[in-house]
């Protein structure tokens, strides 16, 4: 699966190094990074979202697939759920669904922030 364009766009702010292809840099510049806690809890800090778990990101993202119509085996798809998955084998998904719903959560959640900054 691939990032929906706005997540793709929000990855493209923070600087990179040349020559490393990951995004997060990790503790050794060969890596990424392999744990976000310390970082998340900077941001955290910095963004004033409290105690935000990274996993509730996973939940406000589900809840706009939700939002959107979006069946349970296809959040399941896009949240890589096990169980989901075993739902979803009942259903075949192709590819080709999934992305455009993918596409259109990044939509809807680019929308809400970019209203929570114009308040």
């Amino acid at each position: 699966m691939t990032l929906n364009p706005p997540a793709i766009e929000v990855l493209k702010r923070p600087p990179r190094v040349k020559d490393y292809p990951y995004v997060i840099v990790g503790y050794k510049k060969v890596d990424h990074l392999k744990d976000l806690q310390a970082p998340w809890r900077a941001l955290r800090a910095e963004a004033k979202l409290g105690n935000c778990r990274i996993h509730d990101l996973r939940h406000s993202y589900a809840s706009f697939a939700a939002a959107s119509g979006a069946s349970l085996p296809m959040i399941g798809a896009l949240l890589v759920h096990k169980h989901v998955a075993t739902t979803a084998r009942y259903t075949h998904l192709a590819n080709d669904p999934v992305q455009p719903l993918n596409d259109e959560i990044g939509a809807m959640i680019g929308k809400h922030l970019r209203s929570r900054r114009r308040r």
